[in-house]
C-alpha cells in the first residue's frame, strides 16, 4: 500500500468563517490564533484514521509558525496526526499579485510532489479552486462556504479518491 500526501489548507477547510470571526477570548494566547471548527477537526481525524497520511501544509499559516509550532497549534485543536513538513514559499520569489493566488499555492505544491519524488499519490484540500492545477482525483474542493471540510460529501470524496489512487 502506497503512503499518501495530504497537501492540506486550514482556513475554509479546517477553520471555517465562523471561527476567523469569533471573538478574541476563544483564540489561543500562547500563538495568537483561532481555534478551528469542531466538526471539521472530527471529519479530518477521521481521514487520518482511514488513510494514515504524510500532512504537508500548504496554508499560508506555515508562513507565520514553525513546524514544531503549528503542530502544538493542531494539538490544541485536537487534531491526532502531526503534519510533517511545509511547502516552499515562491510567493515573493515569483508571485506578486493576489489574482495569482492559486497558480501560486498550486506551484508551491508541484514543487514539492517533483523535490520529493511523491508522483501522482497525493491530495490537494484547500477551498481555493485548484481544478484548472490538479486532477479531480487528486484535488478535493471546500468552496468557501460555512462548513470547510465537513461539508456533505467531502469525506466520501477523500476516501473514494484515496482508494482509486491506491490502485
Amino acid at each position: 500500500m502506497k503512503h499518501i500526501t495530504i497537501f492540506l489548507d486550514i482556513d475554509g477547510v479546517l477553520a471555517t468563517q465562523k471561527q476567523f470571526f469569533m471573538s478574541r477570548k476563544h483564540h489561543n494566547k500562547q500563538f495568537n490564533c483561532y481555534p478551528f471548527d469542531k466538526g471539521c477537526i472530527e471529519v479530518f481525524n477521521s481521514i487520518c484514521d482511514i488513510i494514515k497520511p504524510n500532512i504537508v501544509l500548504s496554508t499560508d499559516w506555515r508562513l507565520e509558525y514553525s513546524l514544531d509550532d503549528m503542530n502544538k497549534i493542531f494539538k490544541w485543536n485536537n487534531i491526532t496526526h502531526p503534519i510533517i513538513d511545509f511547502t516552499p514559499d515562491l510567493w515573493k520569489k515569483d508571485f506578486h499579485d493576489l489574482s495569482q493566488l492559486e497558480e501560486c499555492r498550486a506551484n508551491e505544491i508541484s514543487k514539492y510532489i517533483e523535490e520529493k519524488q511523491i508522483g501522482d499519490n497525493f491530495l490537494v484540500i484547500d477551498d481555493l479552486d485548484m481544478s484548472p492545477y490538479f486532477d479531480e482525483l487528486n484535488f478535493i474542493h471546500t468552496p468557501r462556504v460555512t462548513e470547510g471540510i465537513k461539508q456533505t460529501g467531502i469525506l466520501t470524496k477523500i476516501v473514494m479518491n484515496y482508494k482509486q489512487l491506491q490502485k
